[in-house]
């Protein structure tokens, strides 16, 4: 059995899986990457793009869209996170990550 990582920072969520999440399509988010409206994710050795949930949580706010958080649970769920309780903590621990980051932005 493959144990799953509970750092939110070690989770990653494909293109096809931010589409969905955002509720568009994936032109829609490969666009908006090559307009420069949502900042370049991460690229893997296989040149594929990988999203955190801290990027998610940027790109809702980007998108100008209500941080609805069940579809990142279904996400979830599907890459095998089971229990809520550690689905929970999980968007937690990137919710807090994600408002310390905008908040030392503004800071600034």
């Amino acid at each position: 059995m493959t144990t799953l990582p509970l750092n939110h920072e070690a989770i990653e969520f494909t293109r096809s899986a931010v589409a969905r999440i955002l509720d568009c399509s994936v032109l829609t988010v490969a666009n908006r990457e090559k307009r420069g409206v949502y900042p370049p994710p991460r690229r893997g050795t296989n040149n594929y793009r990988y999203y955190t949930l801290v990027d998610i949580f940027e790109l809702q706010e980007i998108s100008h869209s209500a941080t609805y958080l069940k579809p990142v649970l279904v996400e979830l769920y599907d890459k095998g996170y089971k229990d809520p309780k550690t689905c929970s903590d999980i968007v937690d621990a990137a919710l807090m990550a994600y408002n310390t980051e905008t908040k030392g932005d503004q800071s600034s």
